[in-house]
């Protein structure tokens, strides 16, 4: 999407090289997927890309789960039992490693040198081509970086993000014709992966459960994080909005064991 929208190169820690220009790099450092990036004291500015941790925790072992039995990416979704057993080894290391990861990219930067990208935003239908167009306006202000004209955001969000969205053809084909008008060629983007811009993983349907003990913990984590940056407004909703998913997902299970309990009786 960045490139999409800034007609530049992006990069990303494994394949970074100094030496070559991009308008930005992708990492996951602090944590031990990311590496720390040479001359990354030069850095002059950040996009936090934050999802869930609930949802990002097995998104992540889906991704361990295809590395392992040398699988596509983005292609196979792991077997209950085996997201089971990895997130009660796991789940703590993982917790931590998700505060980190938001402390260290908030307290590295100011305010107006950051900007918090929502993942389940920017990748729904209402709320998306909104985040893209902040994302726009922030890659705007750096030196060198042209942007598209923020009329043909929307158009480019759908190109990149919803590309295989088979139900919705007539939105893909508004999207074409906007990117005509301006004399785009949509298939000129320099996509990371033009062949999977979205990722579709086969394999059994479930939300990925999580016992009473480790929601707690969620919640209690991402309050932490809440009380901590209480003044920074581009935060607050992201994690509001977190903590009351998890709370959801809580009132929910003990909804499920108290019909179990209820239906034993009878």
């Amino acid at each position: 999407l960045i490139e999409a929208i800034t007609g530049l190169q992006t990069h990303n820690d494994i394949m970074f090289d100094n030496t070559r220009y991009a308008v930005s790099t992708k990492t996951h450092y602090p944590n031990r997927e990311g590496t720390l990036l040479k001359g990354e004291e030069n850095v002059p500015r950040a996009i936090i890309v934050l999802r869930h941790p609930l949802d990002a925790f097995p998104s992540y072992f889906n991704y361990l789960y295809e590395m392992e039995n040398h699988l596509e990416n983005h292609s196979t979704r792991a077997p209950i039992q085996a997201w089971i057993s990895w997130r009660d080894a796991h789940f703590e290391g993982q917790l931590q490693n998700w505060q980190h990861f938001v402390e260290y990219w908030m307290d590295k930067f100011s305010p107006a040198d950051r900007v918090i990208i929502c993942f389940e935003k920017i990748i729904n239908d209402v709320y998306g081509p909104i985040e893209a167009g902040r994302l726009a306006e922030f890659l705007g202000r750096s030196d060198g970086v042209n942007v598209h004209p923020p009329e043909l955001i929307p158009c480019i969000w759908h190109k990149v993000v919803k590309y295989k969205d088979s139900n919705n053809a007539r939105r893909r084909l508004e999207s074409m014709e906007g990117l005509a008008k301006f004399d785009i060629d949509p298939n000129s983007f320099a996509l990371s992966d033009p062949s999977r811009p979205n990722s579709h993983r086969d394999g059994p349907k479930y939300i990925p459960p999580y016992n009473l003990q480790q929601l707690n913990a969620v919640k209690f984590m991402l309050s932490s994080l809440l009380d901590k940056y209480r003044e920074e407004s581009s935060l607050n909703p992201v994690l509001r909005k977190y903590i009351h998913e998890a709370e959801m997902r809580e009132e929910e299970m003990r909804k499920k064991k108290e019909e179990k309990r209820n239906a034993a009786v009878l």
